[in-house]
């Protein structure tokens, strides 16, 4: 099947399970979004000058695909999936920025970014991902989802990247 495949042309697109939605629908502008953050993790993984910090990145990458696959299901159908968002995905966001935090002894200002292309593309993917949250709580005010831990674990993500962003910007001190 290629990547063309016309059903999309009316203005609708699927979701899983087979229901169509309208391309304006609010859970697929969160999807789009979605997208920008993982695009914009994929950037900042390729630029990254740290080997543990570019690991991070993909285990976040792939939990987001998991996050995706719980918005893109009609409400109620989410349970029905083999993996979801949890605590434990949470756990690991504050797991892995505690010790980080703890030794960058951050500043308590505003940072300006791009100090280099690593740090730089992480206050990006981190920019993007508060966005993104903004549009999860449209969506779950619209009662679009019924997992909790999502919106803890993206909050918990801008904070761990913006952690990241600091640990790459040190290199280049």
């Amino acid at each position: 099947m290629g990547v063309t495949t016309k059903r999309g042309d009316e203005g609708t697109t699927e979701i899983l399970f087979g229901q169509r939605v309208p391309k304006s629908d609010l859970r697929i502008e969160a999807l789009g979004t979605l997208d920008e953050v993982n695009c914009a993790l994929g950037l900042a993984r390729s630029l990254s000058s740290i080997d543990a910090t570019r690991e991070t990145i993909l285990a976040i990458q792939q939990r987001l695909l998991k996050l995706g696959s719980e918005l893109a299901c009609p409400k109620g159908k989410a349970t029905k999936l083999e993996g979801r968002i949890s605590e434990d995905d949470v756990a690991m966001l504050e797991s892995t920025q505690a010790p980080l935090e703890e030794s960058l002894q951050l500043p308590p200002v505003f940072v300006l970014p791009g100090a280099n292309p690593g740090g730089a593309s992480l206050d990006m993917a981190r920019a993007v991902t508060r966005r993104f949250e903004r549009v999860l709580i449209r969506v779950r005010e619209a009662d679009g989802y019924d997992n909790p831990a999502i919106q803890v674990y993206v909050n918990r993500l801008a904070d761990l990247l913006f952690v990241l962003a600091r640990q790459e910007d040190r290199r280049s001190e």
